[in-house]
C-alpha cells in the first residue's frame, strides 16, 4: 500500500525522453515504408510474371488448332482476362499511391480503374469456373453437347457484352456507386464456388471412366482458380469489421498474401497444363524450340554481319 501511495504523488511518464518517443516513432515509420515498398514490389513482379505467362498461354493456344478444342476456349479467355487484370493492377496501384500524393485529383479516374478491374476480375471468375462445368456437363453428364458447343461462343460474346454494358453504366452515373460492383462482384464470385463445390461432390459419386479421369484436371484447375480468390474475400470482409490495431494489422500483412496467392493463379494453371496435358505439353515445348530456334538465327545473323 505504501507503494502505491508513493506512485500516486509522482508523475510515472517524468521519466520519459520525448527523444525516445519520436525516435520510436521513426522506426516505426521506416519499417512501414520498407514493408510497403517491399511488398508493392513483389506484386508488381508477380503482377509482371502471371503477365507474362498469360502472354505465353494465349499465344500457345491460338498457335494451335488442337489446343482450341472442346473448354480449352474457355481456358484461352482466362488468360485474356488475366493478362487484362494483371496490367491494369499496377496501374491502378500507381494512380492509387503515386499521382493521388500531389493532391485530390483524378478522382474518376480511379473509379474508374476499379471498376475495370472489378469487370476483369469477374470475366476471371466467370471464364475460370466455366472450364469446370463445361467439363462436367461434357464429360460427366452426356448432354447433347453439340448444342452446347453452338452457344459456347454466344456465351463468350455475351459476356464481355455484360461487362461492357456494365462500365457504360458506371460512366454515365460518375463511377459514383462502386460499393454495388463490389457486390456484384462478390455475388457472382460465391454463385460460381458453390457451383463448383457442388460439382466436385456430385463427382464423387460417379464411377468415371479412364477418359473422365484424365480430363478431371481441367475441375481441379478450374476449383483452384476460384478458390484462390477465396483468402481475398475473407480477409476483405473481415476488414469491414472493427478491429484492434493488432489484429488490423495481422489481417492487413495476411492480406498481402492473399493477393500473391491470387495473383499468381495463371502461373500455376499453366504448370498444370503442361503436367497433365501431353497436348500442353508438346505445344509448349515447340513454343520454346521454336523460339530457341529463332534466337539461334538472330546470334547467326549478328555473327555474320560482324564477320562481313
Amino acid at each position: 500500500m505504501d507503494s502505491l501511495t508513493d506512485l500516486e504523488g509522482e508523475d510515472i511518464f517524468d521519466n520519459l525522453n520525448a527523444n525516445d518517443i519520436s525516435e520510436t516513432y521513426s522506426v516505426t515509420s521506416i519499417i512501414s515504408t520498407v514493408w510497403f515498398v517491399t511488398s508493392e514490389l513483389i506484386k508488381l513482379l508477380i503482377s509482371c510474371c502471371s503477365a507474362a505467362t498469360s502472354v505465353f498461354l494465349i499465344c500457345t493456344i491460338s498457335k494451335f488448332d488442337s489446343l482450341r478444342r472442346s473448354n480449352h476456349i474457355f481456358i484461352l479467355h482466362y488468360a485474356i482476362a488475366c493478362l487484362v487484370d494483371m496490367l491494369l493492377l499496377p496501374l491502378l496501384v500507381f494512380v492509387r499511391e503515386v499521382i493521388a500524393l500531389k493532391g485530390p485529383i483524378l478522382w474518376e479516374v480511379i473509379c474508374l480503374l476499379y471498376t475495370l478491374t472489378s469487370s476483369t476480375c469477374l470475366l476471371v471468375f466467370v471464364f475460370g469456373a466455366s472450364i469446370g462445368i463445361y467439363w462436367f456437363i461434357e464429360s460427366v453428364t452426356k448432354a447433347r453437347i453439340q448444342i452446347f458447343a453452338r452457344s459456347r461462343i454466344y456465351f463468350i460474346v455475351a459476356l464481355y457484352v455484360i461487362c461492357i454494358i456494365k462500365l457504360i453504366i458506371l460512366f454515365t452515373e460518375f463511377f459514383s456507386d462502386t460499393e454495388l460492383t463490389a457486390t456484384v462482384k462478390v455475388v457472382v464470385y460465391s454463385i460460381l464456388l458453390l457451383t463448383l463445390i457442388i460439382i466436385n461432390i456430385a463427382v464423387r459419386r460417379f464411377e468415371l471412366n479412364e477418359g473422365q479421369r484424365k480430363t478431371k484436371f481441367l475441375l481441379t484447375i478450374s476449383t483452384y482458380i476460384l478458390c484462390s480468390y477465396l483468402p481475398i474475400l475473407a480477409l476483405s470482409i473481415a476488414k469491414s469489421f472493427y478491429l484492434p490495431d493488432l489484429v488490423n494489422d495481422t489481417v492487413g500483412y495476411a492480406y498481402f498474401f492473399a493477393e500473391c496467392f491470387a495473383y499468381s493463379g495463371i502461373i500455376v494453371v499453366a504448370y498444370l497444363l503442361r503436367k497433365k496435358n501431353k497436348r500442353f505439353k508438346t505445344a509448349y515445348n515447340k513454343v520454346c524450340k521454336s523460339s530457341a530456334a529463332r534466337d539461334d538465327e538472330n546470334m547467326f545473323d549478328d555473327e555474320s554481319e560482324v564477320g562481313g
